[in-house]
C-alpha cells in the first residue's frame, strides 16, 4: 500500500486494508502476509492497528562485486 503524502492522516490506509481483508475473507484467502521496511514505522503500526504481527524477520546485506 502507498499513501500520498498529502493524503496520509485520513484513515486511508486503515480503509484500504479494512476493503483489502475483506476482498480476500470473501475468496476464502486464509492468511495475508505484507513486507515492510524496517524503517517505515508508520506503515508498520498501521499494521498492527490492523491486527496484523510479526511472524518472521528478513535480514539482508549489500554485496558488491
Amino acid at each position: 500500500l502507498y499513501i500520498a503524502p498529502e493524503k496520509r492522516g485520513q484513515q486511508l490506509g486503515e480503509e484500504l486494508l479494512k476493503h483489502a481483508a475483506h476482498w480476500f475473507k470473501s475468496r476464502k484467502i486464509k492468511k495475508l502476509r505484507l513486507t515492510v521496511t524496517a524503517s517505515n514505522q508508520s506503515a508498520m503500526k498501521l499494521y498492527e492497528r490492523a491486527g496484523f504481527g510479526i511472524e518472521r524477520l528478513e535480514m539482508e546485506k549489500e554485496m558488491y562485486g
